[in-house]
């Protein structure tokens, strides 16, 4: 879903994306069997689409609402990426789709760091956070979390910025987007769910106001967040 063409759009001109024929035949077939028109339609979480060109962008939400998707949530995965997203819902989005609202997704996003990614976090990075959180566009802290499984953040700076995500999103009433991914089916378990519940357990927080994104753990785990009250995220 990424592109490698990053945002920036200041002075850029304002290019017409017509849909081809081809397109609009496959958004009327999205109509057809998907929750368009209906009143309660889709919520998207955890869409990775603050990177995409302008002309990728429109159409993925163009098909999003075709397909009944009402509401999308863009993930921040880290401190850039989640001013990325936030520029993308305040202002990037109406650049590109026009001024017409009533027929598009609203857009929101989450603000955070992904495990791969606190090895680069420094003193401003919940100050920043805090920031970003502020906005009336932002629903959620994250994606924040623990990956044990290609640990490209040492374990102990993932456990340090995880709590510390945690209680910004405790401090705020926040709710969290979570990544929690123990070791491949090559090795075996090293605790990552243990270690998230024990850190959200020490914030109280309400597991009803937290998911568990993209999960691929096991049935046993699933079963012990859900029975708690957390929501999980299923890849497709």
């Amino acid at each position: 879903m990424l592109s490698s063409k990053s945002v920036g759009s200041a002075g850029r001109r304002r290019v017409s994306h017509r849909s081809s024929p081809a397109t609009e035949a496959a958004l009327d077939g999205l109509k057809k069997w998907g929750l368009s028109g209906t009143e309660e339609g889709l919520v998207d979480v955890g869409a990775n689409i603050a990177t995409l060109s302008d002309g990728l962008l429109v159409q993925q939400l163009q098909r999003s609402w075709a397909a009944g998707v009402k509401r999308i949530v863009v993930t921040g995965t880290s401190v850039r990426r989640s001013k990325w997203a936030e520029e993308l819902c305040r202002v990037r989005v109406d650049k590109v789709m026009g001024s017409d609202k009533a027929h598009r997704p609203q857009l929101f996003f989450t603000a955070g760091v992904h495990p791969h990614e606190v090895k680069n976090c420094d003193e401003n990075t919940i100050s920043e956070l805090r920031q970003l959180a502020a906005s009336p566009y932002c629903v959620a802290i994250g994606e924040c979390g623990l990956d044990y499984d290609r640990m490209f953040s040492p374990r102990e700076d993932q456990l340090d910025w995880f709590d510390k995500q945690v209680a910004l999103a405790s401090d705020l009433h926040m709710p969290l987007f979570l990544h929690e991914r123990d070791r491949g089916r090559g090795g075996g378990p090293l605790g990552s769910d243990q270690d998230c519940l024990r850190i959200l357990s020490k914030h109280r927080i309400d597991p009803k106001l937290a998911v568990f994104h993209c999960f691929t753990g096991s049935r046993r785990v699933a079963q012990g967040y859900i029975q708690k009250g957390y929501w999980i995220g299923l890849t497709g």
